[in-house]
Order: structure tokens, then sequence, then C-alpha cells
């Protein structure tokens, strides 16, 4: 369980519309298991990623990259999943 109020989820909505809430979640959730920073308030990261996000500061490509990096993925310039990250983030500016 991720412990995020139902305020936060419904403000990521609005700001970030379905499928840039479910990147934030999953990021969110990966954020669990990191093996030096581990994720202790997750409803805390959904509102910095919500406020980054209003300030248009958010960058989810580069948390994907990181992550898919730390997990053992490489992480190529055009790749499908960096064009579909890029226009998702051009949708939420």
């Amino acid at each position: 369980m991720l412990d995020i109020y139902s305020s936060v989820w419904f403000e990521g909505l609005s700001t970030l519309g379905n499928h840039g809430l479910a990147l934030c979640l999953f990021l969110v959730d990966a954020g669990r298991d990191h093996p030096k920073y581990r994720l202790r308030n997750p409803g805390g990261l959904m509102r910095e990623m919500i406020r980054r996000a209003n300030a248009v500061t958010l960058n989810m490509s580069a948390s994907l990259a990181t992550l898919r990096k730390r997990r053992g993925g490489a992480v190529s310039r055009g790749s499908y999943l960096e064009r579909g990250l890029a226009k998702i983030d051009l949708e939420l500016c």
C-alpha cells in the first residue's frame, strides 16, 4: 500500500491526467525499492511531482530513464519509450 491521500490523487488527476498520473504512480512505487534511498513518504513524492508539473519542471522522461538504468536496462536516444515519454511531457505542459 502506498498511502496516498485521495486529495493528492484527485489533484494529480486534474493536473497530470490519467497517463501522467499512472506514470507518477509507477515511479513512486519503484522508489520503494531504491537501493540507496528508500522512499519513506510516497504521498510526499507524489505531491512534489504534482507541484513540479504545475511549475512545468517535472521531467518524467529523465526519471524513467534513470529507473531503467538502475534496473540494468540500457536507454538509447530516440527509442520508442523516449519518444512516447517526450509526447507525454509535452501534453503535461
